[in-house]
Parts: C-alpha cells; sequence; structure tokens
C-alpha cells in the first residue's frame, strides 16, 4: 500500500477544530486558509463537508465593498450629481443625471423619433 508522504493534505483534527471554531467566528475564507495551511477552495469544500454531515456551521452574510465609501446607499434622484452635456438633437447644454441621457427635456419626452425625423426631415418611414 502506498503511503503518502505529505501529511499535510490531510485535514488532522485540531484543523478541522480550528476551522469550525472560525467559521463560527464569522471569519473569511481566506483567514481560515491561512490559519490552517489550506487553500480557500480546500476551506470551502470542508466546511460543505461539515455542514452536509450535521456541523451546524452559519452562512457568512456578505457586505458590499465600496471602495472609499462608508455609506453604501443610493443617492436620492433629487440629489444626484449632474454634468452639463450636449444635446444629440439641438447641440444645447442641459444638466443629465446619467451618462445615458443625451437628450434634453426639450425633446426627450415630447415626440418619438420617428416623428421628430419627419417633422423636421420629411423622412417617411417604413
Amino acid at each position: 500500500m502506498r503511503q503518502n508522504k505529505n501529511k499535510e493534505w490531510f485535514w488532522t483534527k485540531e484543523k478541522t477544530e480550528t476551522l469550525i471554531t472560525m467559521a463560527m467566528a464569522g471569519a473569511s475564507a481566506g483567514e481560515m486558509a491561512q490559519a490552517t495551511g489550506k487553500t480557500k477552495p480546500a476551506v470551502s469544500k470542508k466546511i460543505g463537508e461539515l455542514r452536509k454531515g450535521g456541523v451546524d456551521i452559519p452562512f457568512r452574510v456578505y457586505q458590499p465593498f465600496v471602495r472609499g465609501k462608508e455609506d453604501t446607499t443610493k443617492p436620492d434622484k433629487d440629489n444626484a450629481d449632474t454634468t452639463q452635456r450636449k444635446c444629440l438633437r439641438c447641440g444645447d447644454m442641459f444638466p443629465s443625471t446619467h451618462i445615458g441621457n443625451r437628450i434634453c427635456s426639450r425633446h426627450g419626452r415630447e415626440k418619438s423619433s420617428s416623428t421628430w425625423l419627419y417633422d423636421n426631415y420629411g423622412a417617411s418611414m417604413p
């Protein structure tokens, strides 16, 4: 029978207990991997096996990460930053609240593009 020379490959009882303790405390997979000398995928797989075996390990709740911001709430539309952009229809500058807003309010909601083309260029739509 072949013996495995790399004894670190196996999950020892001590490493398993360390993993369970850290998982119960809410540690990340990276922290548990560093403490046990395993990889993140190995830690995740072992936690899954322990859960299937009946060990009650809570699932981590991940918080969204926003670089340099403490508040992760979206800004109100009324308080949103505006940028001056050129209207694609008339060429006038207007305050735009997002990058997709490229038509000023004078042209944006009053007529559809097909009606506007017909009125301005006499183009017939198929």
